[in-house]
């Protein structure tokens, strides 16, 4: 049977089962608890997100005994709020995922687009969100920002799946060797690129996994990072309402590009990027 008829993408008019925007803050959000009154009735994201959680930590100490028994003090700390989940459902499961998490110095704001449909919806909700958590919280700075897709494809075909069916041999993202593995296999590689007064970050895994009826499931996740650490003027004027959108306009293209590079024209075509 041909290819076409083989191989079935997640989707049906593309692969994409996830997108995934990361962003890492400057300065935490303040009270996360609060932003919780986004979802109530006269606020952005009411009929948007219908659950809110809130995440917290909690510190436990111990102590070692004289006969080095261990002595826990069960005596917490005062819970500390360490971010939030937003979620939001469509047609009964997951649309989006909105979290907030703060661990240390890192403090990260994600949306996952679990019904991904196309880039543009995509960024338009993301502005949509952002916008709303600024409204609590004004000249929110980031310093890095990320874009993750996964792809999926399930081979439905007797024989194994072969990645010279899929891949381009001549691919400056895949060693050419790669496309000799054949049953269950993982493959993850990274790089780091330098840019005048930015960083790139691109991470790559590609894997072959067995599924129901002896299937296969083809996994492709390709993450692109910008960071501008190492330029302290354009940290203090980098907001997540006013300069978000061009930046994963930016990390988008080099997803597409990647995809053109790795993928068979009759692949690009089945998925959209032809």
């Amino acid at each position: 049977m041909p290819l076409a008829t083989n191989l079935i993408a997640s989707r049906e008019k593309h692969s994409i089962t996830e997108a995934i925007l990361s962003i890492f803050l400057l300065q935490p959000l303040i009270k996360p608890s609060r932003f919780k009154e986004l979802l109530t009735e006269g606020h952005p994201l009411n009929n948007r997100f219908q659950h809110f959680q809130i995440q917290q930590s909690l510190n436990f100490s111990a102590e070692i005994g004289v006969n080095r028994e261990l002595k826990p003090d069960l005596r917490s700390t005062t819970p500390q709020d360490m971010g939030f989940i937003m979620n939001a459902f469509k047609n009964g499961t997951p649309e989006y995922i909105l979290t907030y998490q703060t661990n240390g110095p890192a403090h990260v704001i994600s949306i996952h687009a679990m019904q991904y449909e196309s880039w543009n919806l995509f960024i338009k909700d993301v502005s949509i969100f952002l916008n709303a958590l600024a409204q609590f919280q004004q000249n929110i700075f980031f310093h890095t920002i990320g874009l993750t897709y996964i792809d999926q494809f399930n081979w439905l075909g007797e024989d194994e799946l072969e990645m010279k069916m899929i891949f381009n041999e001549n691919s400056s993202y895949l060693p050419p060797q790669i496309l000799e593995n054949k049953g269950e296999w993982n493959y993850t590689f990274g790089h780091t690129m330098n840019i005048p007064d930015k960083l790139l970050f691109e991470h790559i895994n590609l894997g072959i996994s067995t599924v129901a009826n002896n299937n296969s499931l083809l996994t492709l996740s390709h993450n692109v990072a910008r960071g501008f650490i190492e330029n302290e003027k354009e940290l203090n004027e980098k907001t997540i309402t006013d300069d978000i959108i061009g930046e994963a306009e930016y990390l988008h293209t080099l997803n597409k590009l990647f995809l053109k590079s790795c993928l068979k024209e009759e692949i690009l075509l089945m998925i959209g990027l032809n």
